[in-house]
């Protein structure tokens, strides 16, 4: 019988059917119509008041109910809380040390995982002589692994984050306002470039390739993981390890040169 904005139609509904908020609405809303008498629902001649009194208490019952009507409509639509956004715009705080960002010494640790992997395929690549890898050869490249590799992914991303430009306040900034910014097309003042012109391009492709590079080890811990209970196909894991360690190399590829020499000549 009433047509509910989208923000209500969400409140009272999830993926399992209507809420109880919803049941109660309605319950409201049918106490609403039944509040008011009968016959000031009706516009028929049969119908009308026949003295003042009561004509006056019929037309404060129906003011009454549009009210009440109209606050149980507009009320979720601004006191109820919208569901949270599952999106992220900016990279989750990994618990990294900001103290080392762009130092030799952490751009150390993720040169090592690229060598760690480059180590590993070169000794399963030469050592199997079949097509299949078993639970204990998968057992013994998964422990290798993990000595220089962390399994789990805020671990392995914090590596990352202690060498990777940390989020500017700019950054920040537009996306707790990105409403304000979208709407006003990043404007910035008089004469001044928009707020996105500028933003920092290094940052982005560090991030970027730093999730490219999680995905990628996780595919091959993951195929190896498996392995530990059946046998793995030796060319599956080997292509995920070339996948896993161009992902290294590509966010490598952002460091200067100089620095990137010097980590390898530590190791």
């Amino acid at each position: 019988l009433l047509h509910y904005p989208p923000s209500l139609e969400a409140a009272c509904t999830d993926n399992k059917g209507p809420s109880m908020f919803a049941y109660i609405i309605i319950a409201l809303s049918i106490s609403v119509f039944l509040a008011a008498p009968l016959h000031a629902l009706s516009t028929g001649p049969a119908c009308k008041v026949q003295n003042q009194e009561t004509k006056r208490y019929a037309e404060e019952a129906v003011y009454r109910r549009r009210f009440v009507l109209n606050t149980l409509i507009a009320f979720p639509s601004t006191a109820i809380p919208n569901a949270p956004c599952l999106a992220a715009n900016l990279p989750k705080y990994t618990g990294a040390d900001l103290s080392k960002t762009g130092t030799v010494d952490s751009l150390i640790l993720i040169v090592r995982i690229e060598q760690t992997l480059i180590n590993v395929r070169s000794v399963l690549s030469g050592s199997i002589r079949t097509e299949v890898v078993s639970p204990s050869q998968a057992k013994s490249i998964c422990n290798v692994l993990a000595k220089d590799i962390p399994r789990d992914e805020m671990g392995f991303k914090r590596v990352f984050d202690e060498y990777s430009d940390p989020v500017s306040y700019k950054q920040k900034f537009m996306d707790q306002n990105a409403f304000l910014v979208y709407y006003t097309r990043g404007y910035d003042g008089q004469n001044r470039p928009p707020m996105e012109s500028d933003l920092p391009s290094r940052q982005t492709l560090q991030y970027g390739a730093r999730n490219d590079a999680w995905g990628a080890l996780d595919d091959l811990y993951s195929e190896l993981e498996y392995a530990l209970k059946d046998e793995g196909e030796i060319g599956d894991i080997l292509d995920l390890m070339d996948k896993a360690i161009d992902a290294v190399r590509n966010y490598l590829s952002l460091a200067p040169v100089a620095d990137l020499h010097e980590a390898r000549s530590r190791i």
